[in-house]
């Protein structure tokens, strides 16, 4: 079969030209010992303070709780973990709570609307003093 040669040395050209450019990027990166850097891929929401938090906040001091919402999906580590390496928070604890989004109804002349509010995840961060 000379299709299946042609598809063959075809795949070995395109594989072939993808691990030079890596070659090239291992040999510029070589001397460098950073470790790679991962973005992670959530938005954290803030909400606002409460009282102690204002308190705290008004006399120079970091609150002692931060509340986020976040999608359903993002776990407690993760969450951890982005406020560590992002920020610099040393967390103590992190307590999470899953909500469902509100549904919502539109009366028009001609028909009614049914539609929904995405689903979100509350999370309340504790840190360390």
């Amino acid at each position: 079969p000379p299709r299946q040669a042609e598809r063959e040395e075809g795949k070995r050209r395109a594989t072939q030209g993808t691990r030079e450019r890596k070659m090239s990027l291992r040999k510029a990166v070589s001397g460098a010992t950073r470790l790679p850097i991962y973005f992670p891929n959530m938005l954290l929401n803030a909400m606002p303070l409460d009282k102690a938090g204002l308190d705290a906040v008004a006399k120079g001091l970091m609150p002692p709780q931060l509340k986020f919402r976040v999608v359903p999906s993002v776990g407690k580590l993760e969450i951890k973990n982005y406020l560590k390496t992002i920020y610099g928070l040393d967390v103590k604890r992190v307590h999470t709570a899953n909500y469902q989004g509100k549904k919502k109804t539109i009366r028009t002349k001609s028909r009614i609307i049914y539609y929904r509010k995405p689903d979100y995840k509350s999370v309340t961060v504790e840190l360390n003093q």
